[in-house]
């Protein structure tokens, strides 16, 4: 999946689930931009991990900070999945 689908993903996520409405761009930080406390943080990852279909590993967190981490993030995800489904 190319980054532009996931950027689209996550910003259906923000729409449905969140009520943000905003645009994102990639360069935006999670908690000083877009304002996200922890619960809807908590949100984002469950309702990211639904849409795409992945399971974020626990730690993966402690990097994220903008959107371009989570776009990074999900992508690597999906890669891992794709090996591991033509293994």
């Amino acid at each position: 999946m190319n980054q532009h689908k996931i950027m689209q993903g996550i910003q259906h996520v923000f729409d449905q689930y969140l009520e943000i409405d905003t645009p994102i761009k990639p360069d935006m930080d999670l908690l000083t931009d877009l304002q996200l406390d922890s619960m809807a943080l908590t949100t984002l990852v469950v309702e990211l991990e639904n849409h795409f279909l992945v399971m974020f590993e626990q730690g993966n967190e402690l990097n994220i900070h903008t959107i371009d981490d989570l776009v990074h993030l999900i992508d690597n995800c999906l890669t891992e999945q794709q090996g591991d489904s033509n293994a």
